[in-house]
């Protein structure tokens, strides 16, 4: 079946399996996640690996797949990094007649027809959801969501709204992470105005290192939340900074 992004939720507990994909890695990360939370399923029942991992755990993976769980509830597999080359095994994966668990499949972009795409968009119980970087109706949908509801921003000038939309959306990870961001920054006046936006744009100044270690300590490692910690890693890796990547206890 082909999903849209607002069919997920509803429709999500009534398959075997989805296949994330598509160009924008944020939306991507970010369905992943959400699908743990709308399912439910508690960190010791997933069983993640990515597909250079499947020639070499293949047996593990089957394993986990197709018993029940030890601590009770509903398992998740999660394979990342999905190409058309690992189409068989997986369609043997989801076709299985004793699979235990929702499996969930990322991938970037793949090519339309191709094996793993058709699989999916094509198969009964399983479902593809594609991620495509948000246009500019979408993407200032989300701002103004993002700002005005859930941080309760009272104003955004028109200016700002302009150079967010124009700057932003290729990734709905870095987005939600710089909306984030400008909320905090403005938390004492509840307003933005275009110095506020350039002043907080990733583009304006150089990576910290210790922000990403922030995020893996306290939304991916804590909360499992792994959509965050890209933000920053990506940003760390363009300008050849070399980020921390351990938790702090």
């Amino acid at each position: 079946m082909k999903w849209k992004e607002s069919d997920f939720s509803k429709a999500l507990s009534g398959v075997r399996a989805v296949l994330i994909y598509g160009p924008d890695a944020g939306l991507v990360d970010e369905l992943c996640d959400k699908s743990v939370e709308i399912l439910s399923i508690d960190k010791d029942n997933i069983f993640a690996l990515d597909s250079d991992e499947l020639r070499d755990k293949q047996d593990a993976l089957f394993a986990e797949a197709l018993t029940p769980s030890m601590f009770g509830g509903r398992k998740m597999v999660i394979i990342t990094n999905a190409g058309d080359s690992h189409a068989k095994v997986i369609g043997e994966l989801v076709g299985h007649a004793g699979l235990d668990a929702m499996v969930i499949v990322t991938a970037g972009d793949l090519r339309a027809g191709g094996g793993l795409r058709k699989m999916f968009e094509d198969g009964q119980n399983i479902a593809a959801v594609a991620c495509y970087t948000d246009d500019a109706r979408t993407l200032e949908t989300l701002i103004r969501n993002e700002l005005f509801t859930v941080a309760q921003i009272k104003q955004i000038s028109p200016d700002a709204i302009t150079y967010m939309t124009t700057h932003l959306g290729g990734d709905r990870g870095i987005t939600r992470g710089f909306l984030a961001k400008i909320a905090l920054y403005v938390d004492d006046k509840k307003t933005i105005d275009l110095k506020d936006v350039e002043k907080c744009f990733p583009d304006t100044g150089p990576a910290n290192p210790d922000d990403f270690f922030i995020f893996f300590d306290r939304r991916a490692y804590w909360s499992h939340n792994v959509g965050t910690g890209p933000i920053i890693i990506r940003q760390c890796r363009t300008e050849h900074v070399n980020p921390h990547v351990g938790p702090t206890f």
